[in-house]
Parts: C-alpha cells; sequence; structure tokens
C-alpha cells in the first residue's frame, strides 16, 4: 500500500469536508442575534430535513461510507511513521498542555465572567435571575484565576463542572453546545496545573492538606493518563451535538447564517446546511474514533479559524476549542482509539 498517496487522499477529503464544517462548529448562535434566532425559529423546516428520504439518503450515505473508509485506513495504517512523525517532532510540548489549557481557560472564564456570559457570547446572564447571575459571574473567575495561574487547580476544574451544572439548570440543553468544557475539567483534575504553576512554585503541599482533595486524589487515580482521551471524546460529542441541533433538527439558524452572509452555498442553501452538518458529526465521530486525530484537528482549526474571521465572530467563545486544538495537536489521540481496539486483538 502507498502510504503517501493514502495520507494525501485523506488529506484531500478532510479539507474539504471541513471547508462544509467552517460555518460548522460555528455556533450559530454567535453569529445571529437573539431577534434573529427567534425570527428562524418560527420559519417553517424545509422537507430536506423532515426525515430519512431520497432526497438525503445519498448525503447521509456519503458520510457514512467516508467515515468508515477513514476509520479504516487510520487501523490499516497504524504505526506508519509518517504518520507517527508530528508526534515525535512536538513530543518536548506534552509537558506544558497543562499550561497551554490554562493560560486559554482561564481567560475565558474570567473574560466570561466579566461580560456578564457564560462559557460563550450567547448565553447572556442579564437575563436570569440577579442573585444567580452574580453568583455563576463570580464563580467565572474566581475559577478562571485559579486555573489561569495554577493555584488550586482541582478546585478551580470542580468549580467549572458545578458552572456547566448551574448552566444547564438555567439555560436548558443549550448546555450541551459547550460539554468540552467537561472533558477540560476532567483534563485537569487528572492531570494537574502543569509548570510554571502558582501552586508548584510557592505552597506546593497545599493541595496535601485539603482533605477533600486527597480523597479526590484517591478516586480519580484509576483514571489516570486518560485525560486527553477525556477531552477528545468530549469535543466529538460537542460537534455531533451541533451538527445536530444547529443544523439537521433545527435547519432554520444555519440557514440564516447563509442568508445573513451570502454564503456561496452551492448546490442550494439547503443541501449546503445538510453537508455541513453531516460533515461535523462525522468529524466528531472521527474524533470520538480516534482516527487520524491530528489531521482532523489541524484541518477542522483552520477552517474554524478562517469562519471566526469571515464572521467576524468573538474570539473569546472559541478560546476552549483552540485550546483542544493544541492539546490534541501535541498529545495526539491518546488512549482508547478504534485502532487500538484491533491492535488488541491480533
Amino acid at each position: 500500500m502507498d502510504t503517501r498517496k493514502f495520507s494525501i487522499g485523506i488529506f484531500s477529503l478532510l479539507l474539504g469536508l471541513a471547508a462544509f464544517a467552517a460555518t460548522g462548529y460555528a455556533h450559530v448562535r454567535y453569529v445571529l442575534t437573539p431577534e434573529e434566532v427567534q425570527k428562524a425559529g418560527t420559519a417553517a423546516k424545509p422537507a430536506l430535513f423532515a426525515g430519512l428520504s431520497g432526497l438525503n439518503l445519498p448525503y447521509v450515505s456519503g458520510t457514512v461510507l467516508a467515515i468508515l473508509i477513514t476509520i479504516y485506513l487510520a487501523v490499516r495504517l497504524r504505526g506508519n511513521k509518517s504518520l507517527e512523525r508530528p508526534g515525535e517532532m512536538l513530543a518536548p510540548l506534552v509537558g506544558y498542555t497543562p499550561l497551554i489549557l490554562r493560560l486559554f481557560i482561564g481567560s475565558l472564564l474570567i473574560l466570561a465572567g466579566a461580560t456578564g456570559t457564560l462559557f460563550g457570547p450567547e448565553l447572556h446572564l442579564a437575563g436570569i435571575n440577579p442573585a444567580l447571575a452574580t453568583i455563576i459571574a463570580n464563580l467565572e473567575v474566581v475559577a478562571g484565576i485559579f486555573i489561569l495561574f495554577g493555584h488550586l487547580i482541582k478546585v478551580g476544574a470542580l468549580a467549572m463542572v458545578l458552572l456547566w451544572l448551574l448552566g444547564l439548570g438555567t439555560f436548558g440543553i443549550g448546555l450541551f453546545d459547550h460539554f468540552d468544557t467537561i472533558g477540560i475539567a476532567l483534563y485537569f483534575l487528572l492531570a494537574g496545573c502543569g509548570p510554571y504553576a502558582y501552586d508548584n512554585l510557592i505552597i506546593p503541599t497545599l493541595h496535601e492538606k485539603m482533605r477533600f482533595l486527597k480523597a479526590l486524589e484517591g478516586r480519580i487515580q484509576t483514571y489516570r493518563g486518560m485525560e486527553v482521551a477525556f477531552v477528545r471524546i468530549a469535543l466529538g460529542l460537542t460537534l455531533i451535538w451541533l451538527g445536530l441541533t444547529e443544523k439537521i433538527i433545527e435547519p432554520q439558524l444555519a440557514l440564516a447564517v447563509v442568508e445573513k452572509y451570502t454564503l456561496p452555498a452551492m448546490p442550494s442553501p439547503e443541501l449546503f446546511v445538510l453537508a455541513a452538518g453531516l460533515t461535523e458529526i462525522g468529524i466528531g465521530i472521527l474524533l470520538i474514533a480516534g482516527a487520524f486525530t491530528r489531521l482532523v484537528i489541524f484541518v477542522t482549526t483552520v477552517f474554524v479559524l478562517l469562519g471566526v474571521l469571515a464572521f467576524k465572530e468573538q474570539v473569546i467563545g472559541h478560546l476552549d476549542f483552540v485550546s483542544i486544538a493544541l492539546t490534541l495537536l501535541i498529545n495526539g489521540s491518546g488512549p482508547y482509539r478504534v485502532e487500538d481496539l484491533f491492535a488488541r486483538r491480533e
């Protein structure tokens, strides 16, 4: 098998798919006003999205086939030296992954709390109970400071989980748009604060003196080493959720973005949105499977950043994605990849 040709083929396939997903990871609510979201919600749902039919079956079948082929090639090419070379080049940066995540996520939480939002610009705290809004905003800022400076990082991680749960109770299932933050919180719980952290420099034994943190350490010991897998899977689930809810179940939202920005939607806006949604779901499945993770996340990141520039989105809403992208580029898939399952059988 000519692995070079296969690598070029996979890259070309992912390049084309990620171009559709640029509208993609794309939280459409980032680029639509609340009024535009409400208006889109009242629009009629196109027949193409009414259910599985002859109109959309070729697109669905093509997506499934592309996913299966990509996973097959990931299994077939496991151990290939050319594919492992990027990991070898980036290996010196692995130890800095917690620091990278801290800088991005700490900044995100502080900025979100200071601007009265939760995790992203579409979840406004101004519209909820004022007392609860104050609690959430302050908790975000405090958690962000802890994470940014590496002070009581596990407390900051638990605060992230609490914030997500508070948001779920307040904003409903819309918090699943930010499920990747749960993966990041699990990463901090398992990996700790990394280098250049306040705890390491000033009070390295503080964690050991806090009983509940010592008890937590004992409970999570079994899962140590899985932190990258948790981040990868959480992002994959988030992408699947966004593809389903914003483009397949409620295609009116993505269609409103196409109309607002006069995107070159070929062959039609409806088919373009369907392809974007299926692509986003497909990328999410490949991330969960751990197939060509570095390549998948690199290509997706390029188009996400281009989308941010094209739509003039607020950067704050994508800090979590960028931090996860850097984590996966540096560390690769981590454990629990589909190719590992086949390796065990041999």
